[in-house]
């Protein structure tokens, strides 16, 4: 998300930006950052298909801050990943958002202290 946050402040002439106005960026002025956003998903997505293939999870589950934008990008990102048609595997896994949001990793990692 950090990639895709600066690309969008570059294109808007703005030094900095929060994830809020970054948020109504991409839910309202979706057409001013299509490209971008679309390269963003076209790289995010190849590795998925990367991980889909070597792994073969059953399911991707998505950290970070990618799920406070998740209303607006994952069926995009899932539509694209389908797209590429790069999966080897019989099974398309589920891709999904971390149910604890941007703590998840946090979380995670004290559960081995």
């Amino acid at each position: 998300m950090k990639a895709l946050k600066e690309k969008v402040m570059k294109n808007k002439n703005m030094n900095e930006i929060t994830g809020r106005e970054l948020y109504d960026i991409l839910k309202n002025d979706f057409e001013s950052v299509k490209n971008i956003t679309n390269e963003y998903l076209q790289y995010l997505s190849i590795a998925i298909s990367n991980y889909i293939n070597i792994f073969e999870p059953e399911a991707i589950v998505l950290g970070g801050s990618f799920v406070y934008y998740g209303d607006i990008l994952l069926d995009k990102l899932i539509k694209k990943v389908k797209e590429n048609d790069m999966i080897f595997n019989d099974v398309f896994p589920e891709i999904l958002l971390a149910i604890n949001g941007n703590d998840a990793g946090i979380i995670g990692a004290t559960l081995f202290l």
